[in-house]
């Protein structure tokens, strides 16, 4: 398994969205967390356009910040 550590800049919309696909498509081969660099809000829109796709965000932990990852001494072999 490889630690996947997806970032976004302020908004855990795009995050949420790429962890989705990522964990659908290759949760055999990766594990997946999501950091922003500061909390922005969430689109509510995600989740509506995601249902649509088939996928159920409301399951999906908050995401993180960048910093409070760094803290807990995760490390990772992927970021996007």
């Amino acid at each position: 398994m490889l630690n996947t550590l997806i970032v976004s800049e302020c908004n855990f919309s795009k995050n949420l969205i790429a962890s989705a696909y990522l964990i659908d498509l290759g949760s055999e081969y990766f594990t997946v967390e999501c950091a922003s660099f500061e909390p922005g809000p969430l689109n509510p829109l995600v989740y509506i356009i995601m249902r649509q796709d088939g996928y159920d965000l409301s399951n999906f932990d908050n995401p993180y910040l960048v910093s409070d990852l760094l803290n807990l001494g995760r490390s990772y072999e992927i970021v996007i």
